[in-house]
């Protein structure tokens, strides 16, 4: 170091006022006479004299403030509350102007839950505010419009966020427009970050004009979009078969219903299974104010999905402690997760029916898309419940129903199931315990007649549920939920004999639902005689309760539907292949004494066979009209079986 540079030194005021010294005692980072002084800046340097602010009122706001955020140039908004009412407000810094806002106590802030936010330029003049108050409320934004000319006038946005809307005064004399305008309330609910979301629902059938859609299962996935980029979850509509003879000759018919304008897109997935092969892809871009689609063709230039982030359920985050900015990023702190309730005493109690719905035998043909269970099998269910923002609860499983003291009769079994208890062994592992109950005669939306419905059968695993949490799986008893607690069987309805005790789950066989088979009832069989009709089973589900809060006490709140869903079955089908069924049909071979064999039709059709004739070892329908009926072993008339 040089040696004039030793005699440099810098003063820094971070010491106090001195006047009892002179001056040569002072050190280098005391003073002896300021007025009005303080050792920091306006901004907050230290070390540095600054006048101390002035007691003169610039402006105030109307309630003790609890949050600013810096909006641009000498533009502050200023958020005020006395526990009761709330107000944000714009203070004009170089002018002293405070102007109101909003004034409302639908703002719900407190005087112990500070604001911490910033703000972003969304357009000329219109910015976006972020803010949080401590978990106390959800993370809100709202946007204000800074008007800059000489008079520095604040003006609310011209969009109708976030006023409550009422209908345009119409002419005088007339009852009010059509069109709406802005109240002077405020709608705290459209202040969301996380907004509320309206559940689209999208149903697809089979289109009225023909296309070139491959024979197979189609559905539909929608999710809202800003801009051409997705921001919600997707929604998946019904699954429609299509099929023609000349395999590309289908086209697909789409009803777009609820969906929510406050998002002016929405995105369009189409989903299809052909040849055993399943693949997504991107329809487009459409306007919510869209009701209707239809597609006749797929493109392959569609951008493809990955089918496995079509059911990918993404969390909304409603609130977080403070946002804060670093770099072009907003940051939330303190992220909050929406309770993950117990809903599983409540499942514990649903009751799940068989029901059998009549259709015409063009059902299908015509596009008919309700799908069928199949009889004498075991199924799996749960329910999950659907948010007001959009995003899913967790699953539970729907048990299947308690033993009846006649499902554990023991009853004696054939030979190939008698290596328990000495050829014997419980009813429901012998038979199929599923029962009538009555035949509603409801008539469905789309033409289908509930023709009988009844419990399901009795069928229990061999791995059991959890012994170790009575508070999830133990539905008459509930310490730690008093609320969930029920003294009622839910099936004494149907069957009194199904004791209350098995609601109670905790360490015994898991339970799942078994549909009946054909001999459970005689509204359960295919036809019944009515050959112009056929028999789908499906299911219906009763006591299925509001979810309540982990105090047993409080309603869960932004519930505003739920979804069941259907336990997959790969490796647990008792049917391992389906397909036709054919008789066949015997003949003697000409020109020797051997018999030869030939398949009857595909649906062994039992009526009159008008193509049968001499030249096929039969005869005409002029000489000798016949009924095939091979079920009776029925001979032709030289003495041969037909099958």
């Amino acid at each position: 170091m040089a040696e004039q540079d030793k005699n440099i030194s810098t003063t820094q005021y971070n010491k106090s006022l001195n006047e009892d010294t002179n001056n040569y005692l002072l050190q280098p980072n005391q003073w002896t006479h300021a007025r009005n002084a303080i050792n920091n800046s306006r901004t907050g340097d230290l070390g540095k004299l600054g006048n101390e602010p002035a007691n003169l009122e610039c402006a105030s706001a109307p309630y003790t403030i609890i949050g600013t955020i810096h909006i641009v140039a000498d533009y502050w908004a200023i958020y005020s509350t006395d526990d009761v009412n709330s107000e944000i407000g714009i203070f004009q810094e170089d002018i002293c102007k405070y102007t109101t806002v909003v004034n409302d106590s639908c703002l719900n802030f407190n005087k112990a839950n500070l604001i911490r936010g910033v703000s972003r330029a969304n357009s000329t003049c219109v910015y976006g505010l972020y803010w949080d108050d401590g978990g106390r409320n959800v993370s809100r934004t709202m946007n204000v419009t800074i008007d800059t000319p000489a008079d520095n006038v604040y003006t609310n946005p011209n969009s109708p966020e976030p006023w409550v809307q009422v209908p345009a005064p119409g002419a005088p004399g007339q009852p009010p427009c059509n069109d709406t305008v802005n109240s002077p309330a405020l709608d705290c609910n459209k202040l969301r970050l996380a907004p509320l979301v309206k559940t689209p629902c999208a149903q697809i059938k089979k289109g009225v004009s023909g296309g070139t859609l491959l024979n197979g299962s189609y559905l539909v996935a929608i999710a809202y979009a800003i801009s051409g980029v997705k921001v919600t979850n997707y929604y998946i509509s019904n699954v429609q078969a299509l099929f023609d003879h000349n395999d590309t000759a289908s086209s697909l018919d789409v009803d777009l219903d609820n969906l929510d304008k406050t998002f002016n897109q929405i995105e369009v997935v189409l989903i299809y299974t052909v040849k055993q092969q399943t693949v997504a892809r991107r329809a487009g871009i459409y306007s919510t104010n869209q009701k209707k689609l239809s597609f006749d063709t797929i493109d392959s230039t569609w951008p493809t999905v990955p089918v496995e982030q079509i059911p990918l359920m993404n969390p909304v985050i409603e609130k977080t402690d403070a946002m804060y900015t670093v770099g072009d990023y907003l940051i939330r702190s303190g992220v909050y997760s929406k309770e993950d309730f117990n809903y599983q005493p409540f499942a514990n109690q649903i009751v799940a029916l068989w029901q059998s719905v009549e259709y015409p035998t063009n059902y299908y043909r015509n596009g008919g898309n309700k799908t069928n269970y199949l009889r004498d099998e075991v199924y799996a269910f749960f329910i999950r419940w659907v948010y007001d923002t959009g995003d899913k609860s967790s699953e539970y499983h729907i048990p299947g129903r308690g033993a009846a003291p006649s499902d554990l009769v023991l009853t004696a079994t054939d030979a190939l199931n008698d290596e328990l208890l000495g050829g014997f062994n419980f009813t429901w592992l012998v038979e199929n315990t599923a029962t009538f109950i009555n035949n509603p005669g409801t008539i469905l939306p789309d033409g289908g007649v509930v023709v009988g419905q009844g419990l399901m059968g009795y069928w229990e695993s061999t791995e059991d549920y959890p012994d170790k949490k009575p508070q999830v799986w133990n539905a008459v008893t509930n310490p730690l939920a008093p609320g969930f607690n029920t003294a009622v069987n839910p099936y004494s309805a149907y069957n009194p004999a199904i004791p209350l005790a098995t609601l109670d789950l905790c360490g015994v066989p898991i339970r799942h639902h078994r549909f009946p088979d054909l001999y459970t009832h005689s509204s359960v069989e295919y036809l019944n005689g009515a050959k112009d009709k056929i028999r789908i089973m499906g299911v219906k589900f009763e006591n299925i309760k509001r979810p309540l809060m982990n105090d047993g006490v409080t309603p869960v709140p932004g519930i505003v539907g739920y979804e069941i869903l259907r336990g997959a079955r790969n490796g647990n089908k008792t049917i391992l292949a389906k397909g036709l069924v054919t008789n066949l049909r015997q003949y003697t071979i000409p020109g020797s004494i051997q018999q030869g064999y030939f398949l009857n039709y595909p649906y062994n059709d039992l009526d009159i066979d008008p193509f049968v004739n001499e030249n096929n070892n039969a005869w005409s329908l002029v000489s000798e009209p016949f009924l095939v009926k091979w079920l009776q072993n029925d001979k032709d008339k030289d003495g041969n079986d037909l099958g």
